[in-house]
């Protein structure tokens, strides 16, 4: 496997390495993003369409106003997840050196592709 991840140990090449990720892929943050986000725009926005209903002088005991703005902010709440979860991409599954499982023999005088420091 080839990722990117962070080097605290001066890893080389060819050495045989464990990773973990730093930040949690499927958080509970996540779930509440991808869920609960959404759910609660569906009921503002069928309030929001309840509302303008009543303002704009149509029948509010009519569910429709209030369906169709249920679904449009649960439609936007979607695209405005989309859209920060496809600006964050590179902030989603970073690695870091956990430990070096098998380090390959090399000579005194190479050095480490890139050290702690130098990230």
């Amino acid at each position: 496997m080839i990722a990117e991840a962070q080097d605290p140990l001066g890893v080389s090449v060819e050495d045989e390495i464990r990773i973990r990720p730093v930040k949690a892929v499927g958080s509970p943050k996540a779930a509440l993003l991808l869920f609960g986000v959404p759910i609660l725009l569906l009921f503002a926005g069928y309030a929001a369409g309840q509302a303008a209903a009543l303002a704009w002088g149509l029948d509010s005991s009519k569910e429709a106003p209030g369906a169709v703005g249920g679904i449009l902010a649960m439609a936007l709440g979607f695209v405005g997840l989309y859209l920060i979860s496809h600006r964050r991409r590179g902030g989603i599954g970073v690695f870091i050196v956990a430990e070096i499982v098998h380090k390959r023999a090399r000579p005194r005088d190479e050095k480490p592709l890139l050290s702690a420091a130098g990230r």
